[in-house]
């Protein structure tokens, strides 16, 4: 299972940089399709603050962003029923 990283997360949502995005999305499939993608509570927790403070993201739209991504097949999340509970 492959662990992925706060940038990997961050650029597969806001697509700002072309090149850095599609490295990112391949890198996401690439786990997805090997054994998994496995994400932390402290990548999930900075990504949270960077779509806030450097993106602009209102509250609603980092949850339903990030419960999006949780929720594709394939997805680990340490302590998954804590970060779902706090997303909601």
């Amino acid at each position: 299972m492959a662990t992925l990283d706060t940038n990997v997360v961050v650029r597969l949502v806001v697509e700002d940089d072309p090149e850095q995005s599609r490295l990112a999305e391949a890198a996401w499939r690439s786990a997805l399709e090997e054994d998994g993608a496995f994400l932390s509570k402290v990548v999930l927790v900075e990504t949270s603050w960077v779509l806030r403070t450097a993106y602009r993201f209102d509250a609603q739209t980092i949850a339903s962003t990030l419960t999006r991504l949780l929720s594709v097949d394939g997805v680990k999340i340490e302590d998954e029923d804590e970060v779902r509970r706090a997303l909601a």
